[in-house]
């Protein structure tokens, strides 16, 4: 029987060439994507396709990656939804919007009042929707929040978790 240390050598060799082995096409593809960008400048809007027709719904569409969501679907022609919970933000958002892009027509962007911490404001929102539209094309769940506090929505749900 081999000493301890001998066994312990020998098991580190196995894992740093077995590492090696699992890690180097690794290495070598994100060395190779730092040298040339993860697709920096490959990728521009024109590449979305015409969405004429389609019906969209952006939640959390009033500000960040939902705003620029909106803005990249309304103005590809898609008739998009912003879901928000904020009349008065999602209103200034959609005003904005239209001030910085005069081409999206004004009717290609509406607000949806969806409180997703709210189940009984996500049913209205599904109906008010239904109503409107005969179909849904694009959902974009984008909506979050970051609570400090462990909150729960009035129908028991933990608020983060409710809200996605």
């Amino acid at each position: 029987m081999s000493p301890l240390w001998v066994r312990r050598l020998c098991i580190r060799v196995v894992d740093t060439l077995y590492g090696s082995f699992l890690y180097l096409p690794l290495a070598i593809l994100f060395l190779k994507r730092s040298v040339t960008g993860f697709g920096a400048g490959e990728w521009d809007e024109s590449q979305i396709p015409k969405l004429d027709g389609k019906v969209a719904v952006v939640t959390g569409g009033n500000a960040g990656i939902g705003y620029y969501t909106v803005k990249h679907l309304a103005s590809r022609g898609a008739k998009v939804y912003l879901g928000a919970r904020s009349e008065s933000r999602a209103k200034a958002a959609i005003k904005r919007l239209l001030e910085e892009n005069p081409l999206i027509p004004q009717e290609n962007v509406v607000w949806l009042r969806l409180d997703l911490s709210n189940q009984a404001q996500v049913v209205d929102a599904a109906v008010e929707l239904r109503s409107k539209e005969q179909r849904l094309d694009i959902l974009v769940n984008n909506a979050g929040i970051d609570p400090y506090d462990y909150i729960r929505t009035a129908d028991g749900f933990e608020m983060t978790m409710a809200v996605k």
